[in-house]
């Protein structure tokens, strides 16, 4: 995925220094409650922080949305909220590295960690029924969608492969150029996605380039392993469990107007081979103060030993001088599925920018600052990730194919 786009595996992170780590105020902030209840101290942290999954057809394997059914679970939640392997948090937002918008990091405070725990310990009392919380609606979208690209076709990926790295030329949302300030990818079918990535492309030549490639092939789209084979940016980045993404107020990824985008679909067989029509709704904005672009940080030269708890990867890349100071805005990392932790840090600086921890391929998202970091003109980012291979026994090399991994920080970047 993404392409041109270990340490023991989960272990728990150490307890933070503060405990608002960014995090929306809520019912639990403060110090823990001497008797705590359902209703009225661990309900609010579940509804906000777990039901947008942990509810009746969500994509999580049971329901929290009422108090018997968190009640048979309040060990477990206990166990798996002070491990921070739930809510799948993926970046530390305690505070010691960065912070992040509550919305693209749902990071529990130390407080409502040691609620849950406290709850649990009491026998999982629920107190007053009157007092619990509405249980607040799904998982919002775009408040505002003004295109969508769409494949067009119903696609089934090819079953003799493993993976398939598959373009679609997509007509212009729009005859005069807009920037993309949000998105929400609607996944045709989640058993074979792996990733979609929309380019713009950067010129009429690269147009023509992928135009060509579309009508000589035989299936819908063409195959397009490292890209869409023409020079173009990626406007939008999507991997299982991104949400719908709005950029930071202000900024946006320009498109041109009345020139076709680019769907790339990375397809994965390994649950079978099903019919996919994925479609990408778009929010667009016809000016903003900042154009933004996304700078990839890699590790490309992967060589990962086998039977190895902490095989580790480390690359580095330099912001285009010519852009001058610029501001890093938000980072979406990305790893396969022996990823465990990564690292994104400011060379002059001396600064830590993302510490990940609890990689879980199927979690993916955008995370975007409280506060945009500024950076000199020029500046160096350097990554560093880490993989578990112990149950591999053979090198593993830096690849698209699931089976393969990668170690990739795309920063979300404008001018100052």
């Amino acid at each position: 995925m993404f392409a041109a786009l270990t340490i023991s595996a989960c272990a728990p992170l150490p307890p933070s220094t503060q405990t608002d780590g960014g995090s929306d105020a809520s019912a639990s902030d403060g110090a823990t409650p001497a008797a705590v209840t359902w209703s009225e101290h661990v309900a609010p942290i579940v509804f906000q922080h777990c039901a947008s999954c942990h509810r009746a057809g969500g994509i999580a394997p049971f329901s929290l949305e009422r108090y018997e059914l968190a009640r048979d679970r309040a060990r477990s939640l206990a166990s798996s909220t002070a491990a921070r392997t739930m809510p799948p948090t993926l970046v530390d937002n305690s505070g010691a590295c960065n912070l992040f918008e509550p919305h693209s990091s749902d990071w529990l405070t130390d407080t409502q960690i040691a609620t849950v725990r406290a709850w649990a310990d009491q026998g999982a009392p629920e107190g007053d029924p009157s007092r619990t919380p509405m249980l607040p609606p799904t998982q919002p979208g775009l408040a505002r969608v003004d295109a969508r690209v769409d494949m067009g076709v119903e696609f089934v990926p090819d079953a003799t492969r493993m993976d398939e790295l598959r373009c679609f030329v997509v007509d212009a949302p729009t005859s005069d150029d807009r920037f993309v300030t949000g998105f929400q990818v609607e996944a045709g079918d989640a058993r074979v996605v792996h990733h979609a990535i929309v380019y713009a492309l950067e010129t009429a030549a690269a147009q023509q380039t992928v135009t060509d490639l579309d009508a000589r092939d035989a299936r819908a789209g063409y195959d397009c392993p490292g890209g869409p084979s023409a020079p173009a940016y990626p406007v939008v980045l999507w991997a299982p469990g991104a949400p719908a993404t709005t950029y930071p107020a202000g900024t946006g990824l320009r498109i041109t107007g009345g020139r076709k985008l680019v769907l790339q679909m990375h397809y994965n067989m390994q649950q079978g081979s099903f019919p996919d029509r994925t479609r990408v709704a778009l929010t667009l904005a016809t000016t903003v103060e900042r154009e933004a672009r996304m700078v990839a940080t890699s590790a490309a030269g992967l060589r990962l030993p086998p039977r190895m708890t902490n095989a580790t990867g480390q690359g580095s890349r330099s912001i285009p001088a010519a852009l001058g100071p610029t501001r890093l805005w938000g980072v979406a990392p990305h790893m396969h599925t022996l990823g465990t932790d990564a690292q994104l840090s400011i060379r002059s600086q001396n600064r830590c920018a993302m510490d990940l921890h609890h990689w879980n391929f199927h979690w993916q998202r955008m995370f975007f600052y409280q506060s945009p970091l500024d950076l000199a003109a020029g500046e160096t980012l350097d990554v560093r990730c880490s993989f578990d291979t112990s149950s591999k026994n053979e090198v593993t090399t830096w690849g698209e194919g699931t089976s393969d991994e990668m170690c990739l920080v795309y920063g979300y970047v404008t001018q100052r």
